[in-house]
């Protein structure tokens, strides 16, 4: 009879563990097939930059974006925490007005850190990935009440991720509206967590937090989380695509967003529009071929 009782706590970790992982079920995700990641960027328009955003447009790619607060508690775009790999300044974001950051460039060239206002004002219409930084702390969510108030006018579609469960809880508590979704990846190999909070994010068990609309993984990556996600219906994105190569392999594994950079973005839209089974595809423009 042993057997039994071992049989039954087996069944019911498995079904805890699906509880844990349900996603959020019966709204559409509106995600686009394709994000330019940081926007359309290469040596001439610097990741995040306003040029980086209009080149994405241009190509009629979506765009995925970071937004951050400044130490004045305006909203940029920007991905790092420290400003040094962009702009040469050893000085984190948040301990920096925005006066002082529009005097910086980035990547050596004519480019600013832009306020996330201007990037919406930029896109217009355009599909966007918005990932709500946390750099101040995991449960930090002042920045969200902003952030989606600049998103009341907007003419596109804008879905939210973000790697915190906690931005996640807001989200689906305050504005259950919106599109969320969670950032993960396998924290053991990449690093930044470790222990029980890198087992747990990895494999999306805080999902019971958040019951986000879709999942954004690592697409190198593999968790026993993701693969009952994608069992119980999770729509997946994969970050971040290098080569035409990993979008095939990204879509074997059955992904169907992809974030991508560091190559021909727009020939490849062509591409995964046609071949991929997602009916939000972002509109081709003329050209984009």
């Amino acid at each position: 009879m042993a057997w039994l009782y071992v049989l039954a706590v087996l069944m019911l970790i498995a079904f805890v563990f699906l509880l844990a992982v349900k996603p959020n079920k019966g709204r559409e995700t509106r995600l686009a097939v394709m994000y330019a990641h940081r926007g359309y960027h290469d040596d001439g328009h610097p990741e995040n930059s306003l040029a980086a955003f209009r080149l994405a447009k241009q190509c009629g790619l979506g765009v995925e974006l970071d937004v951050q607060l400044t130490r004045d508690k305006k909203l940029v775009v920007f991905h790092d925490k420290n400003l040094s790999r962009m702009t040469g300044i050893d000085k984190d974001l948040c301990n920096t007005d925005f006066a002082e950051l529009e005097t910086y460039r980035l990547a050596g060239g004519d480019e600013r850190i832009p306020l996330y206002s201007e990037v919406l004002e930029t896109l217009g219409d355009v599909p966007v990935l918005c990932e709500i930084k946390t750099y101040t702390g995991n449960a930090n969510c002042e920045a969200c009440p902003e952030i989606l108030d600049l998103a009341a006018g907007y003419r596109g579609d804008i879905v939210y991720e973000a790697f915190s469960p906690y931005i996640l809880k807001w989200l689906r508590q305050n504005r259950p509206d919106v599109i969320r979704g969670q950032l993960s990846q396998d924290f053991f190999r990449h690093g930044g967590l470790s222990g029980a909070p890198a087992f747990a994010l990895g494999n999306l068990l805080t999902d019971f937090m958040a019951r986000p609309d879709f999942i954004a993984y690592n697409f190198k990556d593999r968790s026993l989380g993701l693969a009952a996600a994608r069992l119980l219906g999770a729509e997946t994105a994969a970050w971040t695509i290098r080569s035409p190569e990993e979008i095939e392999k990204a879509a074997e594994l059955g992904y169907t967003s992809f974030i991508c950079e560091g190559f021909s973005l727009e020939k490849e839209l062509y591409a995964v529009g046609h071949e991929c089974e997602n009916v939000n595809a972002y509109p081709l423009q003329e050209g984009a071929q």
